[in-house]
């Protein structure tokens, strides 16, 4: 990963918008690469093989049609519509509304900490998790709660 991503200003880690843009496009990089690995070990709601096609294509959708600007928040909003509309599948609809969750706990920073980022993902857990008629374990909703953001989270706040 481009050591970029994470600057040192202020004293402070922090992500841009174009930190952010890079962030998605290296994540779509890695999921590419693991594609046929995901589709392999999908087995719900039903065993047919597309989670890693399904989360790929959304992820593709945001990288191709979101607009990077140098504010995070611009950004942000960008890649949730995008990830919205583009949304594919299962794992890509439960993707969707995570990112929709980091955009509406946002506020309109052009900027944002590290520890600013990972209190974004506990808020967009939840709002995913609620978004859900049915929330179950196994899916992109145990993925996102078992990342290292919410373990940072938990660091931070005790």
């Amino acid at each position: 990963m481009n050591n970029d991503i994470i600057r040192m200003g202020d004293d402070m880690e922090y992500i841009n918008g174009n930190d952010l843009y890079q962030m998605f496009n290296y994540g779509t990089y890695y999921i590419n690469k693991e594609r046929v690995y995901l589709n392999d070990i999908n087995v719900f709601p039903v065993a047919d093989g597309d989670t890693g096609n399904n989360l790929l294509s959304t992820l593709k959708a945001i990288v191709l049609e979101s607009k990077k600007d140098d504010s995070f928040s611009k950004t942000l909003d960008s890649i949730s519509n995008s990830a919205l509309i583009g949304a594919r599948g299962n794992s890509g609809v439960i993707f969707a509304q995570f990112v929709n969750g980091l955009q509406k706990a946002n506020g309109s920073s052009d900027k944002i900490t590290i520890e600013e980022f990972a209190a974004l993902v506990v808020e967009s857990y939840k709002h995913t998790h609620a978004s859900l008629s049915n929330p179950v374990e196994g899916t992109m909703l145990t993925i996102i709660r078992e990342n290292n953001f919410l373990n940072l989270q938990n660091t931070i706040l005790h």
